[in-house]
């Protein structure tokens, strides 16, 4: 049983004489880990929502369990997580309480979000449904101060930076415009249509997402199953995932497909440049890394990493940026023959 299906089982929920599958959704969440003069401080993030706090889920709700991504935003002062359900905010100076079971005051997160849709397991008039939203592991904070996700099946511009107040309260107002409606007062809260626009499929599925009927299974292909994203200064972005690499406005409409500049369709990590604003992509797989300059396209391999390095797969690029320079930081996963990595790379 998934975590998530878990918790929506009353029976599996803990109680004080059942601990239920409690360890099932409360053995991940993500740790804060800070070194000390004396040692290390763990702060740990318990993500979800206690109860009475969610209207129609007045136990509580456990949904994100396995974390995929940490993105922290320096500039907004936000961290943020990817995780199996959807995505979800946390508070980068948390301290860790034990007693606190989800109240926002102590909890040091507000949870939970996602571009999901209904498709459909069954014939036409879908006897059974199936709720689509997974493995959330593309984050990037835009210069306006919205933040970019990207999952197995959608991807969305969660509208953080069009509201203030209170975390949890913003959150949920941002919420709203991925799950329901758009910004803007073409799209009121009834227009079943509107709501698709801020749910992007990156590489649009045989059927899409509509107001006449879900979707079947067989017509949710191809899966997008982003891995990383760049927000330009522009508002652009760029997506990469298992089908590729494309380049798209502020609004989710396609720019370009850039997967024939990289030597894999298969995309692990992509960042952008503090310095240059150029890309950075990883291969998933194999290949290094490709550099995007504009029309120009570097490519970083052997000649780079060396072997075994390029040959093993990248799942995130990240900048230590300091005086005017900049090295890249490159993750390198493990392999069977060799263990996980980062190499850094300090040229021009």
């Amino acid at each position: 049983m998934s975590c998530e299906g878990a918790w929506d089982t009353a029976a599996n929920r803990p109680t004080p004489t059942n601990p239920g599958l409690a360890y099932m959704y409360k053995s991940g969440d993500a740790d804060k880990v800070t070194l000390t003069p004396t040692g290390i401080d763990v702060a740990h993030y318990d993500i979800f929502s206690g109860p009475g706090l969610v209207k129609n889920e007045p136990e509580g709700r456990e949904k994100l369990c396995t974390i995929l991504r940490i993105v922290y935003d320096g500039k907004g002062g936000n961290l943020w997580f990817g995780g199996n359900h959807g995505f979800a905010w946390g508070d980068p100076d948390h301290t860790a309480s034990p007693t606190c079971n989800g109240a926002p005051a102590c909890s040091g997160v507000a949870e939970h979000s996602h571009p999901a849709f209904n498709g459909c397991s069954g014939d036409p008039v879908c006897g059974s449904w199936r709720y689509v939203t997974d493995a959330y592991r593309g984050i990037a904070p835009a210069p306006d101060g919205d933040v970019w996700f990207g999952g197995a099946d959608r991807t969305t511009r969660f509208h953080w930076g069009a509201f203030g107040g209170a975390p949890r309260d913003r959150f949920m107002s941002a919420a709203e415009l991925t799950e329901w409606s758009v910004l803007g007062p073409t799209c009121p809260r009834n227009a079943y249509p509107c709501y698709i626009r801020n749910r992007i499929d990156v590489w649009p599925d045989i059927q899409g997402e509509n107001d006449a009927r879900p979707p079947l299974l067989s017509e949710q292909k191809p899966q997008d199953a982003v891995y990383g994203i760049a927000a330009m200064p522009d508002g652009s972005v760029y997506v990469g995932g298992m089908q590729g690499l494309r380049h798209l406005d502020a609004y989710g409409t396609l720019i370009s497909d850039e997967t024939s500049r990289l030597l894999t369709t298969k995309v692990g990590a992509v960042a952008r440049d503090p310095l240059d604003d150029t890309v950075w992509v990883g291969n998933l797989y194999a290949g290094g890394v490709a550099r995007l300059r504009g029309s120009a396209t570097d490519r970083y391999a052997v000649n780079v990493f060396g072997d075994p390095l390029a040959n093993m797969g990248i799942e995130d690029v990240q900048f230590a940026v300091s005086g005017g320079t900049r090295k890249v930081l490159v993750a390198f996963r493990a392999n069977s023959s060799t263990a996980g990595f980062i190499a850094v790379y300090s040229g021009n």
